[in-house]
Protein backbone atom coordinates (compact mmCIF):
# COMPACT_ATOMS: atom_id res chain seq x y z
CA UNK A 1 0.00 0.00 0.00
CA UNK A 2 2.85 2.38 0.82
CA UNK A 3 4.37 1.75 -2.61
CA UNK A 4 1.17 2.81 -4.37
CA UNK A 5 0.91 5.98 -2.30
CA UNK A 6 4.59 6.73 -2.92
CA UNK A 7 4.08 6.21 -6.65
CA UNK A 8 1.14 8.61 -6.69
CA UNK A 9 3.14 11.21 -4.79
CA UNK A 10 6.06 10.91 -7.23
CA UNK A 11 3.68 11.22 -10.19
CA UNK A 12 2.06 14.27 -8.61
CA UNK A 13 5.43 15.92 -8.02
CA UNK A 14 6.43 15.18 -11.63
CA UNK A 15 3.23 16.72 -12.99
CA UNK A 16 3.68 19.80 -10.81
CA UNK A 17 7.29 20.27 -11.97
CA UNK A 18 6.39 19.85 -15.64
CA UNK A 19 3.47 22.26 -15.27
CA UNK A 20 5.63 24.81 -13.49
CA UNK A 21 8.33 24.62 -16.15
CA UNK A 22 5.76 25.00 -18.92
CA UNK A 23 4.14 27.99 -17.21
CA UNK A 24 7.41 29.77 -16.47
CA UNK A 25 8.87 29.22 -19.92
CA UNK A 26 5.84 30.13 -21.99
CA UNK A 27 4.69 33.13 -19.93
CA UNK A 28 8.15 34.62 -19.56
CA UNK A 29 8.90 34.22 -23.25
CA UNK A 30 5.53 35.74 -24.16
CA UNK A 31 6.01 38.80 -21.94
CA UNK A 32 9.55 39.39 -23.21
CA UNK A 33 8.43 38.96 -26.82
CA UNK A 34 5.66 41.55 -26.38
CA UNK A 35 8.08 44.06 -24.84
CA UNK A 36 10.62 43.51 -27.63
CA UNK A 37 7.96 44.07 -30.28
CA UNK A 38 6.87 47.25 -28.52
CA UNK A 39 10.48 48.44 -28.26
CA UNK A 40 11.02 47.81 -31.99
CA UNK A 41 7.88 49.81 -32.71
CA UNK A 42 9.18 52.72 -30.62
CA UNK A 43 12.46 52.52 -32.52
CA UNK A 44 10.61 52.65 -35.83
CA UNK A 45 8.89 55.82 -34.61
CA UNK A 46 12.35 57.26 -33.72
CA UNK A 47 11.45 57.28 -30.04
CA UNK A 48 14.70 55.78 -28.74
CA UNK A 49 14.14 56.80 -25.11
CA UNK A 50 10.95 54.73 -24.83
CA UNK A 51 12.53 51.94 -26.89
CA UNK A 52 15.47 51.79 -24.47
CA UNK A 53 13.19 51.82 -21.44
CA UNK A 54 11.02 49.03 -22.86
CA UNK A 55 14.06 47.00 -23.85
CA UNK A 56 15.42 47.38 -20.31
CA UNK A 57 12.14 45.97 -18.95
CA UNK A 58 12.40 43.03 -21.36
CA UNK A 59 16.00 42.39 -20.32
CA UNK A 60 15.10 42.56 -16.63
CA UNK A 61 12.33 39.99 -17.06
CA UNK A 62 14.54 37.77 -19.21
CA UNK A 63 17.49 37.94 -16.81
CA UNK A 64 15.31 37.20 -13.78
CA UNK A 65 13.68 34.16 -15.41
CA UNK A 66 16.50 32.77 -17.56
CA UNK A 67 18.32 31.06 -14.69
CA UNK A 68 15.12 29.25 -13.76
CA UNK A 69 14.46 28.39 -17.41
CA UNK A 70 17.83 26.65 -17.57
CA UNK A 71 16.40 23.97 -15.29
CA UNK A 72 13.78 23.05 -17.85
CA UNK A 73 15.45 23.46 -21.25
CA UNK A 74 18.82 23.22 -23.01
CA UNK A 75 21.28 25.99 -22.25
CA UNK A 76 22.03 26.81 -25.88
CA UNK A 77 18.48 28.05 -26.54
CA UNK A 78 18.47 30.35 -23.55
CA UNK A 79 22.02 31.56 -24.28
CA UNK A 80 21.17 32.28 -27.92
CA UNK A 81 18.21 34.43 -26.92
CA UNK A 82 20.25 36.18 -24.25
CA UNK A 83 23.00 36.96 -26.76
CA UNK A 84 20.48 38.31 -29.28
CA UNK A 85 18.89 40.57 -26.68
CA UNK A 86 22.27 41.94 -25.62
CA UNK A 87 23.26 42.63 -29.23
CA UNK A 88 19.94 44.37 -29.87
CA UNK A 89 20.39 46.54 -26.82
CA UNK A 90 23.88 47.54 -27.96
CA UNK A 91 22.56 48.51 -31.39
CA UNK A 92 19.85 50.61 -29.76
CA UNK A 93 22.34 52.41 -27.54
CA UNK A 94 24.56 53.16 -30.53
CA UNK A 95 21.53 54.63 -32.39
CA UNK A 96 21.61 51.97 -35.11
CA UNK A 97 17.84 51.56 -35.29
CA UNK A 98 17.83 49.42 -38.44
CA UNK A 99 20.09 46.75 -36.93
CA UNK A 100 18.23 47.03 -33.62
CA UNK A 101 14.93 46.18 -35.30
CA UNK A 102 16.61 43.30 -37.16
CA UNK A 103 17.90 41.84 -33.91
CA UNK A 104 14.47 42.36 -32.34
CA UNK A 105 12.90 40.34 -35.16
CA UNK A 106 15.47 37.62 -34.61
CA UNK A 107 14.74 37.60 -30.86
CA UNK A 108 11.00 37.41 -31.49
CA UNK A 109 11.51 34.44 -33.83
CA UNK A 110 13.71 32.68 -31.27
CA UNK A 111 11.16 33.31 -28.51
CA UNK A 112 8.32 32.01 -30.69
CA UNK A 113 10.37 28.93 -31.47
CA UNK A 114 11.04 28.49 -27.76
CA UNK A 115 7.31 28.67 -27.02
CA UNK A 116 6.45 26.27 -29.84
CA UNK A 117 8.92 23.71 -28.54
CA UNK A 118 7.29 23.77 -25.11
CA UNK A 119 3.91 22.54 -26.32
CA UNK A 120 3.58 18.76 -26.42
CA UNK A 121 2.97 18.01 -30.09
CA UNK A 122 3.93 15.04 -32.23
CA UNK A 123 6.71 17.07 -33.90
CA UNK A 124 8.23 17.95 -30.51
CA UNK A 125 8.06 14.40 -29.18
CA UNK A 126 9.59 12.62 -32.15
Amino acid sequence: MHRIISTYIICLITVILVGTGFYINTNSAQRVRELIEQSAEYSFEKNNADADETMDKAMDIWNSKSQLMLLFMPHDRVDQINETLNIAQEYLRSDNNEMFRTECKRAVILLQKLNNLEYPTINNIM
